[in-house]
């Protein structure tokens, strides 16, 4: 039966005055009639519950007359509201008790909502109001409690729902819709056991999705989601699963989350491709889970390996056959090609805004012959693409394209469309790592201490102009008198080379230990592998090394002698 009168068409809001369920009176046959469905009002469907019962005239048998919906009484709690919430359909949701309950829990100059004990609570136990964390209550009480929060001024930025007994947060998932801009959220001390729990309040209405991105704190404690994991003594998946779901999370638990950060916050990037009507182009990390550390080089060989390397890469830009002395009789040296774009280049789209790129080739490289070993499976290339003399070293290099190296600082070989420069000068395109090591040459056993330079980089790629990145390792020693490399002022190098994506962090200075600070390179270099051998600290291997004359062998043959007898405080902790 329709509706009659000025009533047909008016709509109740769901928070401004009772929803109005219909209870039927029982008919003479004994049979109650069937209560009507709540309606869905503001995103809500809310059943009544406590309203007083209306008789409605109607014939035997017949169906009962809907009445008008301002027929009730507005926020009755007559008899009939001695039921707790959710256990009888039909009855009328007691907005205005909550929102009594909502504001009494607020703390407008914190924007701090408590929503903790609720069960506890004396408004909702004088309406005889089941919480919405138990498993008795109307599934409605729980989006009406965070509409009524979200209507609170100013709107809550933390919300405490602690001392509960949530074990799934279905409840709670309009958090998104009502509350977009929450900043701390605890779930301490309740009964969540899954992580999938935790998908209810993430919002998956794309108009909602900024909420994800302002949650800043999150508390797990108290819940067998995180207990069990603290019983297994490692925390990392736990911290990883909860991080994946939140990605701007600052703080779980109390503790600092030590994550990626970005130059650009979330909502710049979304609004500024919102006005665009393009997709977000998202920024590059600028720190990482450890420090990104600018290049190292061991005291006393930063000269050297500078002077090598602007040198080496002259030579290899310009006249690569130049390049024989460097390498001695046996220096072997294979190329890694790896032709995935790398996820940063990716993301800053660097193929298609710089206009070289698409003129890049592999195939001059791959003829070449890398030996790739994630993807190189035959044995017979693996071995027939490393090169095993000088003449065969150079001989490859010959056959790579040309390329171009700013090693001289002067930047700006390479334009973008717009002629602004690409990347900075030549300290900003190179970073190196350099330091001394032992055992290393054939035959020489640990007397021959060497070179080790690793260089990672980018050139540009003649003739097209466009940029790749690289990395080299440089294995360098003294040069014998009598060679050709010492005769052209080099010395001796073989080589490993690779194609790798690379960037650089903020330059730190080198810290030294005291002790070495005193010695010469090669000493250094012998007090540490003394250390290492031995698992003495700098001083006492300095003692050691000292009392033998600076021989490795018997400094080792002499601590065989004596460790029993050296004190634990000589002894590096590990």
């Amino acid at each position: 039966m329709k509706d009659s009168g000025p009533s047909r068409n008016r709509r109740s809001r769901v928070l401004d005055k009772p929803a109005r369920g219909v209870d039927g009176a029982p008919d003479k046959a004994g049979r109650g009639s069937t209560s009507r469905p709540g309606r869905t009002v503001g995103g809500l469907a809310i059943r009544g519950a406590g309203g007083a019962p209306l008789t409605s005239t109607r014939g035997v048998g017949g169906p009962a007359a809907r009445p008008r919906r301002d027929a009730l009484s507005k926020g009755s709690d007559a008899s009939g509201a001695h039921k707790p919430i959710g256990t009888s359909a039909g009855r009328l949701m007691p907005i205005d008790s909550l929102r009594t309950f909502v504001n009494k829990r607020y703390n407008p100059e914190l924007r701090f909502l408590n929503l903790e004990s609720m069960a506890e609570d004396e408004i909702l136990r004088e309406k005889n109001l089941l919480p919405p964390d138990d498993e008795n209550a109307s599934r409605q009480i729980g989006p009406a409690i965070i509409k009524l929060a979200g209507q609170l001024n100013p709107q809550p930025e933390s919300i405490s729902f602690a001392n509960n007994n949530f074990s799934t947060l279905q409840p709670l998932h309009a958090l998104a819709k009502f509350l977009p801009h929450l900043k701390n959220i605890s779930f301490q001390n309740n009964q969540i056991r899954l992580w999938k729990e935790l998908e209810y309040i993430i919002p998956h209405d794309p108009k909602h999705k900024e909420a994800v991105s302002s949650i800043r704190e999150i508390i797990l404690m108290g819940n067998p989601v995180h207990d069990v994991e603290v019983a297994k003594g490692d925390l990392t998946v736990y911290r990883s699963e909860i991080v994946r779901r939140f990605p701007n999370l600052e703080m779980l638990d109390q503790e600092s989350i030590i994550k990626i950060g970005f130059d650009v916050t979330l909502p710049e990037i979304t609004e500024r491709a919102a006005a665009t009507g393009k997709n977000p182009e998202w920024p590059i990390a600028t720190s990482f889970l450890v420090d990104m550390k600018a290049g190292f080089m061991g005291p006393g060989i930063e000269a050297t390996t500078v002077e090598f390397l602007t040198k080496y890469f002259t030579l290899f830009d310009s006249t690569r056959s130049q390049l024989m002395p460097v390498y001695s009789p046996s220096a072997t040296f294979s190329l890694s090609l790896n032709t995935s774009i790398p996820p940063r280049a990716r993301i800053r789209g660097y193929h298609g805004h710089l206009p070289r790129q698409k003129e890049l080739q592999w195939k001059p490289w791959m003829d070449v012959g890398s030996r790739n070993l994630m993807r190189v499976a035959k044995l017979d290339k693996t071995t027939t693409f490393l090169r095993s003399t000088n003449v065969e070293v150079v001989k490859a290099l010959e056959e790579m394209p040309k390329t171009k190296h700013d090693v001289t600082g002067t930047g700006g070989a390479v334009t973008e469309t717009n002629g602004t420069p690409v990347g900075s000068p030549a300290a900003g395109k190179f970073v190196v790592d350099a330091f001394t090591c032992m055992g290393v040459l054939p035959g020489e056993g640990d007397a021959g201490i060497v070179l080790f330079v690793n260089v990672h980089g980018e050139f540009a790629e003649e003739p097209s102009g466009g940029l790749r990145s690289f990395d080299r390792v440089f294995i360098l020693a003294p040069a014998p008198p009598d060679s050709p490399a010492h005769a052209a002022g080099w010395m001796r190098q073989r080589g490993l080379d690779g194609m790798q994506s690379v960037s650089m962090g903020t330059p730190a200075e080198p810290v030294m230990d005291p002790v070495l600070a005193t010695l010469s390179e090669p000493q250094r270099a012998l007090l540490v592998e003394c250390a290492n051998r031995t698992g003495l600290n700098a001083e006492f291997s300095k003692m050691c090394m000292e009392g033998n004359g600076w021989d490795l062998n018997k400094a080792l043959a002499n601590f065989e002698e004596l460790k029993h007898t050296i004190p634990a405080d000589a002894f590096v902790r590990r």
